[in-house]
C-alpha cells in the first residue's frame, strides 16, 4: 500500500511540475508575442526595421514649455525604472545641448516650428499628441521629440499615459497592443497611466543586447525565442 502510495504521490507531484512548466512556457510565449507587437512600427502597410538606441550610455532630454501631468518626484521615479530597463542613464540636459529626446508641451504647429521637422501631410492640428523621431542607416536612434497638446486632453491621467506613452515611442517601442491596461495600449483609459508588469518586460526585453536595430521581423522573432531567456524575464521581479 505504502508503494502504491508512493507512486501515486509521485505522479501527482511530477504533473504539477508538467503543469506548472506548461504554464511558465505559455507566459514566456505570450511576452514574445506581445512584445514583437509592440517593437515592431507599421505605417501604410510597410513594416520598419526594429529601432533603439544602441552605444549609448546616457540619454539627454530637455523640456520646451510648462511641464505637466506629473510631479517631479513620479515623474523622476519613471525615469529610474526605465534607466534599470534599459542599463542607460537618462538625465535631463542643462544646456539644450547634445539633446536626444525633446519633450515639448504646446500647440503642434508651435511644436514643429521649435523642432524644425518637416511638417507631414498626414498631420491634424486637432491632434493632441505627435511624435518624430530620426535614425541612420542602421535604424539606431539618432534623435526623437514628441509634443504633447494639454488644451486638446481633457483628463490629467490621460495627459500622463501620453507622456509615458510617447516616450517609451522615443526609445523605439513603436508599436502598439491590445492590452487596455498597459501603456503600450493604442488609446488612454482611465487604467494605463501607469506600468503593468508586462510593460516593464518589454522594455527590459527590447533592450536586451540581443535585440539589434535594423533586425527585420523574422530576426527578431528567431532572436526572441531562441537566443533570449524568455522564462527567466516571465518569472524575474521587476
Amino acid at each position: 500500500m505504502k508503494k502504491i502510495f508512493n507512486l501515486k504521490l509521485s505522479l501527482v507531484l511530477a504533473l504539477v511540475v508538467f503543469q506548472l512548466a506548461q504554464a511558465q512556457s505559455k507566459k514566456a510565449a505570450v511576452l514574445s508575442t506581445e512584445y514583437l507587437k509592440v517593437a515592431n512600427w507599421t505605417v501604410n502597410n510597410y513594416q520598419f526595421p526594429l529601432m533603439k538606441w544602441e552605444n549609448k550610455d546616457t540619454l539627454k532630454y530637455q523640456i520646451v514649455g510648462e511641464f505637466t501631468y506629473m510631479s517631479k518626484k513620479k515623474w523622476d521615479s519613471f525615469l529610474s525604472d526605465l534607466e534599470l530597463l534599459t542599463g542607460m542613464k537618462i538625465v535631463e540636459a542643462t544646456d539644450g545641448s547634445d539633446v536626444q529626446i525633446t519633450v515639448f508641451f504646446g500647440e503642434l504647429k508651435d511644436y514643429f516650428l521649435a523642432t524644425k521637422n518637416k511638417l507631414p501631410l498626414a498631420v491634424d492640428f486637432k491632434m493632441s499628441n505627435w511624435s518624430n523621431r530620426t535614425y541612420n542607416k542602421q535604424y539606431q536612434l539618432m534623435k526623437t521629440s514628441f509634443c504633447i497638446v494639454p488644451s486638446k486632453i481633457q483628463k490629467y491621467n490621460h495627459g500622463t499615459f501620453y507622456l509615458k506613452n510617447l516616450f517609451l515611442k522615443s526609445l523605439g517601442l513603436l508599436g502598439v497592443n491590445d492590452d487596455s491596461f498597459s501603456l503600450f495600449y493604442k488609446y488612454s483609459t482611465d487604467n494605463n497611466d501607469n506600468f503593468s508588469k508586462s510593460d516593464k518586460q518589454i522594455i527590459k526585453l527590447h533592450y536586451d543586447t540581443n535585440i539589434k536595430a535594423g533586425m527585420n521581423l523574422e530576426q527578431e522573432k528567431n532572436t526572441v525565442n531562441n537566443s533570449i531567456d524568455l522564462e527567466a524575464l516571465v518569472n524575474e521581479k521587476i
